[in-house]
């Protein structure tokens, strides 16, 4: 206890005893507990220190090199917490001058629990506003890592329940430039705890915030490149995994998650980009890539876990996820959307091209989806609400060229729909409300329109258009029926009405 107490003393007095050398610091320390250290060490100019210590065995660091000067207040209340704080600059600041001169680094710790430890490192580099760094735990075991270089970061951390850690790195040291600077990162995290936030931020003017009110999450999240990049996390169930990557410029990424063993990954590197991911049921797994420029993506999964599985493509990280999105777009100004409900539903979406359109909206069981259009302005609508008793795909759509659009609607229950278009201004439409019906159809040419519904069972439709401006349409009320139709010359039209049961109808226009 003596020791101790002379120890602190000893601080605070060579702290106060030598302002001449110190060029301007200041540094308080107040210790009331057992076994608390305080080290303060000014080297530089106009840096100010304050270390309050109100428990036993509290350990408070700090380094405070830089010439334009650094404040740094910590506050430990609890037990063996550990604090660590080094700030320093580069002198470099041609914006203010004295007596004007703002500190280069403010950090202020707060740590209320026990067994806490935070780690700040401040390196400014051509100041124009402080790099600032606020940590609050007030759980126990906690762990926060801040560093940041250049000028004008900003995080925020605040961890109120037990076994978390954060990691958060803003800008890049690079002496003489500023190209790394305005960052802000803000992480809470709450609820049971256990959770694992990282952040890095290597561009400039990029936003996250990392929201962690559930059980054991992991948020991860990249910004580097390009800046002006923002992404939101929401993680308020369990064991969810979270991962962002924005090397674009302007980009803009929200995920929530609020169920249990969700998986999301988004890749942004075009610029302008949007997506947003949404997974209140359990067992789900969405996947964005966005290369160019302008895209958008919405997500939505609330389908629960239902009879099976799919793996393939890498998409599922986890066995046991049990629905499925990926959403992949190489071109400009795409958008798309995926809605799952239900139970175990899966879709898949490519765009290559500019200003593409898909929608999926699935609210049967085990439906499974394929969209992919490879061109520009095609058009896509796929709605899916009946069962599938097996995964494969039971609709696929593909768009080659420009100007096409597909329509399927599948109410019924293990229905099969292939649609390929090769060509340009094809239209396809595709209502299928019967059990067990296929429908396949194939445009090659320009300006086709072909038109299936069949509302009965276990229907047939294939559909071949191998011209110009061909008509085909196919009805099929009935039972058992069978339409195939080809079409191999330009300006046809046909049209099969089956009613019954059992009919075959065969239409061949062509040369």
């Amino acid at each position: 206890m003596k020791s101790v107490i002379i120890t602190g003393a000893s601080v605070l007095a060579i702290a106060l005893a030598t302002p001449a050398m110190a060029q301007d610091n200041t540094s308080n320390v107040t210790q009331t507990g057992t076994n608390a250290t305080a080290t303060v060490n000014q080297t530089g100019a106009d840096a100010t220190s304050d270390i309050l210590q109100e428990a036993d065995a509290n350990t408070a660091v700090v380094n405070q090199m830089g010439t334009l000067g650094g404040d740094s207040d910590i506050v430990q209340t609890g037990s063996n917490n550990s604090a660590l704080v080094n700030q320093d600059d580069d002198g470099d600041d041609t914006f203010f001058s004295d007596p004007n001169v703002p500190p280069s680094s403010i950090s202020n710790i707060s740590q209320g629990g026990d067994f806490n430890a935070a780690n700040v490192n401040q390196t400014t580099q051509t100041a124009l506003n402080p790099n600032v760094s606020n940590i609050d735990q007030g759980g126990s075991f906690n762990i926060a890592n801040v560093t940041q270089f250049d000028d004008e970061q900003s995080s925020l951390i605040n961890q109120s329940s037990d076994n978390n850690t954060a990691n958060v790195l803003q800008g890049v040291s690079q002496v003489g430039t500023d190209e790394t600077y305005n960052n802000d990162s803000q992480v809470y995290q709450g609820g049971t705890g256990s959770h694992t936030a990282n952040v890095t931020q290597l561009s400039r003017n990029g936003s996250s915030f990392v929201d962690q009110s559930g059980e054991a999450n992991t948020a991860n999240v990249l910004q580097d490149i390009e800046g002006n990049s923002s992404s939101t996390i929401f993680q308020s169930g369990a064991s969810g995994l979270a991962n962002v990557t924005q090397t674009g410029g302007s980009e803009d990424s929200t995920i929530d998650q609020s169920a249990f063993n969700n998986v999301a990954r988004v890749t942004q590197s075009g610029g302008g980009n949007t997506s947003s991911i949404g997974q209140s049921a359990d067992f789900n797994e969405a996947l964005v890539e966005q290369t160019g420029a302008g895209n958008t993506s919405s997500i939505l999964q609330s389908s629960d876990a239902g009879p099976g599985s799919i793996f393939g493509g890498g998409l599922l990280i986890d066995p046991n996820n049990t629905g499925a999105a990926g959403v992949f777009q190489s071109g400009d100004n795409n958008s798309s959307g995926v809605s799952l409900d239900g139970q175990s539903n899966f879709a898949w979406i490519n765009q290559s091209g500019d200003s593409n359109s898909s929608e999926v909206f699935a609210t049967g069981v085990a439906t499974l989806a394929y969209v992919n259009q490879i061109g520009d302005n095609n058009q896509s609508n796929v709605n899916q609400s009946g069962t599938f008793d097996n995964f494969t795909f039971g609709v696929s759509v593909t768009q080659i060229g420009d100007d096409n659009i597909s329509n399927l609607n599948q109410s019924g229950n293990n229905a099969l729909a292939d649609v390929l278009q090769e060509g340009n201004n094809g239209l396809s439409n595709i209502n299928q409300g019967g059990n067990f019906n296929t429908a396949d159809l194939y445009q090659l040419g320009d300006d086709n329109v072909s038109a299936i519904e069949q509302t009965g069972d276990s229907n047939t439709a294939d559909v071949d258009q191998l011209g110009n401006d061909n008509m085909s349409t196919i009805l099929q009320p009935g039972s058992f029926n069978t339409a195939t139709v080809l079409q191999t010359s330009d300006g046809n039209t046909s049209n099969v009405n089956q009613g019954g049961s059992n009919n075959t109808a065969t239409v061949t226009q062509g040369l």
